[in-house]
C-alpha cells in the first residue's frame, strides 16, 4: 500500500517531472511497438563485481515511467529483459546490471525503472 507521500508525489510532482524533463519513448517487445509514452532518463554508473571477484563499472541509461502509460492496443504491458526502447532516436536494451534486476517497480507501484544498454 503506498503512503500518502507516495500518492502526493506521484499526483503532482511526478507528471511536472515529466512535462518539463520527459522523452517520447517506444517500448518493442515481441516484434510488436507499444504506443508512445513519456519517460524521463539518467545516465548512471553502477559498481559490479565478477564471479572472479573484480570490481566494473557499468553505464546504463536508466529509464523511469509510468506504469500504467505502457500500451499495446490498449493493454497495459510491463517491460523485461531484452525488450528494445527507443528514444531520441536512440535504440536501448533492457538489462540486468550485475545483481541489479533489468526492471524494478519503484514505491507505491506507479512506475517503473528500467537499466538499459545502449545499442544503436
Amino acid at each position: 500500500m503506498p503512503s500518502p507521500a507516495d500518492q502526493l508525489l506521484e499526483i503532482y510532482g511526478a507528471s511536472q517531472l515529466e512535462q518539463s524533463f520527459g522523452v517520447s519513448v517506444v517500448l518493442r517487445q515481441n516484434r510488436r511497438d507499444s504506443d508512445a509514452f513519456i519517460a524521463t532518463w539518467s545516465d548512471q554508473k553502477y559498481e559490479t563485481f565478477g564471479d572472479d571477484g573484480l570490481m566494473t563499472i557499468v553505464q546504463s541509461r536508466d529509464f523511469v515511467f509510468a506504469a500504467a502509460d505502457v500500451l499495446m492496443e490498449d493493454v497495459v504491458v510491463e517491460p523485461r529483459q531484452g525488450d528494445l526502447l527507443t528514444a531520441e532516436g536512440s535504440k536501448f536494451q533492457i538489462a540486468s546490471i550485475g545483481k541489479l534486476p533489468a526492471v524494478e517497480k519503484l514505491p507505491g507501484d506507479y512506475r517503473w525503472l528500467v537499466h538499459t544498454n545502449k545499442i544503436s
